[in-house]
């Protein structure tokens, strides 16, 4: 969850996504995103997103539950085609960015590595958005950069850029 935060605490303003419930909605996503693990690990963001719409889940409104359902069912593999329209204001438009938020967070912790994360810079500008390695980090991480390139690949479908980058230094 630190990791989604401190990502989005740099995407936020230019992606208006300041809210403090947004900051809340992709802390719940981060902590439950692997909820469908529980019935099936085939496809288990599927069964996540199924769960976390129909449970019965006091304290969540059924809205609170369609964004969570929403975001978990896209955090990883190839991006649904439905679109966030299906969600109420400000969520129809909120939604997409917190899922590429919250997919850079699992992917960036393959493994559930213990080594920690160096500081990755994000700059988000329309459907754009740029991530910075400090220069040679990338090159000792050949997993992480295929599951970038592929990151690069699923988001150009959705007609978003991602761009990678390790060219500042630490």
């Amino acid at each position: 969850g630190a990791t989604a935060l401190a990502l989005l605490a740099q995407v936020a303003e230019p992606w208006n996504l300041s809210d403090p419930q947004t900051e809340t909605l992709l802390e719940w996503a981060a902590r439950l995103h692997e909820i469908g693990l529980d019935v099936s690990h085939s496809q288990y963001q599927k069964h996540g997103a199924y769960l976390l719409e129909h449970a019965d889940m006091p304290g969540f409104t059924r809205e609170e539950q369609r964004v969570l359902s929403y975001v978990v069912c896209r955090h990883r593999r190839k991006l649904p085609v439905t679109d966030a329209q299906q969600l109420i204001p400000p969520w129809d438009v909120q939604a997409e960015p917190l899922v590429l938020v919250l997919r850079l967070a699992v992917l960036l912790h393959r493994g559930r590595s213990s080594v920690q994360l160096p500081v990755i810079k994000l700059a988000a500008r329309g459907r754009s958005l740029t991530m910075n390695f400090p220069r040679g980090w990338l090159k000792d991480h050949a997993l992480t950069v295929a599951d970038l390139r592929q990151e690069v690949e699923y988001w150009k479908a959705a007609n978003l850029r991602l761009r990678v980058f390790d060219t500042y230094s630490a």
